[in-house]
């Protein structure tokens, strides 16, 4: 299977233990979005993964956009980051943490948000 490139984190497929004669699909994980189409694949009596139709897809991390932090309190370095990159929220300038609070890591996930926590941020004073 590694070398029909199945073994990349971006595809999914159902190939493996697959019979001789059998059909399997490889199309893009969750969190990727797919240019062309899914690949059908038979196994052959050789033990070898021959294309049925087309070739392996080309998968594409999403970036993920939803659930950035919007409260000015916070900053963030979360732009254009994919699955499963990691990016700190933090209390912005002018802001400290509080009640034991501090930055916090967060996940792009293969949703397409965030997750993780916002720090506990409150406003400086003079």
């Amino acid at each position: 299977m590694a070398g029909m490139g199945l073994t990349a984190a971006s595809l999914d497929h159902n190939c493996a233990g697959q019979a001789s004669g059998g059909f399997c699909t490889a199309q893009c994980a969750a969190g990727y979005t797919i240019t062309g189409f899914a690949s059908i694949l038979s196994c052959g009596s050789d033990g070898n993964f021959a294309y049925v139709s087309g070739a392996l897809p080309t998968c594409t991390p999403i970036t993920c956009l939803g659930n950035l932090p919007t409260d000015d309190s916070i900053s963030h370095d979360c732009a254009n980051k994919t699955v499963s990159e990691t990016c700190t929220t933090s209390c912005a300038a002018g802001y400290s943490y509080s009640g034991g609070s501090s930055a916090q890591t967060w996940t792009c996930q293969t949703d397409g948000n965030f997750g993780g926590s916002l720090p506990t941020c409150s406003a400086d004073t003079c």
